[in-house]
């Protein structure tokens, strides 16, 4: 057998070796990978205030003598998460999707007895990136960005006695804020604080500070005037985590 047979040989043994390596390499990865991903669902309540509201309606500059308070809407939040848990450290990285109801509501009273009611009911698809740190066992701090695409930009209810001051309908009050008034887009920062079971249970509670305007006031002849609007928003919810393979990691 010639040299060069024999090279050829050799060469091919050390490719077959090789590709076993990267294949038994890549598998160990991939299960070191799954090993410490987990999966899940999660769904919990929302207390939400959109603020400014009522600078945003009412200016004193045209109006006096009348009262305006700005309440909370409540609300529900629920979708899917990934957890993935950086081995040998107590770290991890939480992604979500999320559908989320937020906003809030303002009531109006002035001294002629004409009051009104204003309902802001967004719905939001919201994209969660969590960094969370797990101090002592199954007990998790969380910080991250939070993109809210508003689904429902239109959504505002509103009901008066306006009729009985012959100022219209309530329903031709309603459809001029919906034309006027918009929700936006919505970025924050929020803060969690969890526990993870070793069963998968899970509990966390959030609070999120909100960044940008989540409201659009266009030109109009109404006074409603444009001003900084963020959305502050509290959640509890309570999840069930999933594991890819049947070992328990980092509990």
């Amino acid at each position: 057998m010639s040299e060069k047979i024999k090279k050829n040989i050799h060469i091919g043994k050390m490719k077959r070796y090789l590709i076993i390596l990267v294949l038994i390499s890549g598998n160990m990865v991939r299960s070191q990978f799954l090993e410490n991903l987990t999966y899940g669902i999660k769904a919990g309540g929302t207390y939400s205030r959109i603020g400014n509201l009522s600078k945003m309606i009412v200016s004193e500059e045209y109006y006096q003598d009348y009262t305006m308070k700005e309440e909370v809407r409540w609300g529900c939040e629920a979708g899917l998460f990934l957890n993935y848990k950086f081995p040998d450290t107590r770290i991890a990285l939480q992604p979500e999707i999320l559908y989320s109801m937020q906003g809030g509501k303002i009531k109006y009273n002035d001294i002629n007895g004409l009051n009104y009611q204003m309902d802001f009911n967004y719905n939001y698809l919201t994209l969660v990136s969590l960094v969370k740190v797990y101090p002592i066992g199954g007990l998790n701090l969380g910080l991250g960005p939070v993109l809210s695409f508003n689904l429902t930009p239109g959504a505002i209810e509103y009901e008066s006695n306006q009729e009985y001051f012959n100022l219209g309908r309530d329903l031709e009050t309603r459809q001029i804020l919906r034309n006027t008034i918009k929700g936006k887009t919505d970025f924050s920062l929020v803060a969690n604080l969890g526990y993870e079971f070793e069963n998968g249970l899970m509990f966390e509670v959030r609070y999120k500070i909100g960044l940008t305007d989540v409201i659009e006031t266009q030109v109009n002849g109404y006074k409603f005037v444009e001003n900084h609007n963020p959305c502050n928003v509290f959640t509890l919810t309570v999840g069930y985590a999933f594991n890819f393979d049947s070992r328990n990691n980092f509990r």
